[in-house]
């Protein structure tokens, strides 16, 4: 169920804490929070869903963004974890500090920096952040901060373009996040269920040309996902693909749906509670079954790989070629 996990509500929790927390996708998959929210409940979370992966996800304060503290890494360091210390802490935890730096209301800035030296500034955090982890004592995975997929100036896959720019830097910490949404830009490979798919297969082919090995197997985890206001994708659609994805992709961590609820006027239209149909899709997700992998040698496993495209009426034509790259990918290995 790691890919109908949830983000917490931006608003106080209804009908209850217990409703969330016992989603098939959160008691065995993902769960976002908010460090404001998750003061009062992060405990509470984890021992109601002791096999979740809870991501505290840190809020500066509006006036000590970053570009507020001239990217001074200690001092923003010492922000992302303002409310850290509110709960109590223990076992394997996981911390992502900032969020879709490309916006000024993220990061403080007018104008974005640059993935380059964005990536250079998370350099200097990261050891910042892992110095008070081990000061502290704690077991603390570090997730690189999510780039918004169509930003800057709304073009669709701008952080995949710069990829030489921040990769490096990002596999230097414990999981890489991202986001996954549907785009309406005239490309269909961009929209819904083939563009959550197409998204987490491009993104692992840069990382597995570059690093090898170490980049097949870096985590990944999706802490937002949502058909982002386009009314001609399925939600169920977009679960079932990244269903299909943690299938056949151990190291994908999980989705997390955005959002549970919120008041904000722009965005009630991505909530979970008050709409019944997403309410029941997300009580009961569709799954996938694992994906065997293919032995070289196992022509059998190659001739059930094979069926396995063929019966897929879901696949675009450039999701075949990559499920057959893919196939011939690990036949050569």
């Amino acid at each position: 169920m790691r890919h109908a996990g949830m983000h917490w509500p931006t608003m106080a929790e209804r009908p209850s804490r217990q409703a969330i927390t016992s989603l098939p996708g959160v008691q065995n998959g993902v769960l976002v929070i908010l460090a404001d929210s998750a003061r009062f409940h992060y405990d509470a979370i984890r021992s109601e869903a002791p096999d979740c992966v809870v991501v505290w996800r840190a809020l500066p304060r509006g006036d000590r963004l970053p570009a507020h503290l001239g990217w001074d890494a200690e001092a923003v360091a010492d922000e992302c974890l303002n409310l850290w210390d509110e709960q109590p802490h223990g076992g394997v935890e996981w911390f992502t500090p900032l969020n879709e730096l490309q916006f000024p209301w993220e990061s403080g800035e007018e104008q974005f920096a640059g993935f380059g030296v964005t990536a250079d500034r998370l350099r200097l955090l990261r050891r910042a952040l892992r110095r008070r982890f081990d000061e502290r004592g704690q077991d603390v995975r570090l997730i690189f901060p999510p780039w918004c997929p169509d930003q800057p100036d709304g073009r669709v896959d701008a952080p995949f373009l710069a990829a030489d720019e921040w990769l490096g830097e990002a596999m230097d910490w414990d999981a890489i996040g991202m986001h996954v949404y549907s785009h309406v830009d005239g490309d269909p490979e961009h929209r819904g269920a083939r563009n959550v798919v197409r998204s987490h297969e491009l993104m692992r082919r840069l990382l597995t040309e570059r690093f090898g090995d170490d980049g097949r197997t870096r985590p990944i985890v999706y802490t937002e996902m949502n058909g982002n206001r386009d009314q001609g994708t399925s939600d169920r659609d977009m679960l079932l693909a990244a269903a299909r994805v943690c299938a056949a992709d151990a190291h994908c961590l999980g989705y997390a749906y955005y959002i549970w609820e919120t008041e904000r006027e722009h965005e009630v239209t991505f909530n979970v509670f008050g709409n019944e149909s997403r309410l029941a899709l997300f009580r009961d997700p569709p799954t996938a079954e694992p994906v065997e992998p293919v032995p070289a040698t196992d022509v059998l496993a190659v001739r059930r790989a094979l069926h396995r495209i063929a019966g897929d009426a879901s696949l675009s034509p450039r999701q075949i070629r990559e499920e057959l790259q893919n196939l011939i990918d690990t036949i050569e290995a």
